[in-house]
């Protein structure tokens, strides 16, 4: 496997069900010979990540929200 790919699917929550399916479409992709099938994937592939992203940065936003909070009362 790619050392990129290990890299990335090392940095996901694995508890998640989105690092599934982005790694089975990563798969996909690099198994994929036709050009056509590869772009159609790739684009699939996009927007299954950016959808994590948000996700994960929409989780992160409300910890520091939280964070914030605690440490204004103490």
């Amino acid at each position: 496997m790619n050392r990129r790919i290990q890299n990335i699917l090392l940095r996901m929550n694995p508890k998640e069900d989105a690092p599934k399916e982005i790694f089975e479409k990563m798969l996909l992709m690099i198994n994929e010979k036709g050009s056509k099938e590869r772009e159609e994937i790739s684009f699939d592939l996009t927007n299954l990540v950016n959808r994590y992203l948000k996700s994960e940065w929409d989780v992160l936003k409300t910890e520091m929200s939280e964070y914030d909070k605690l440490s204004k009362t103490q």
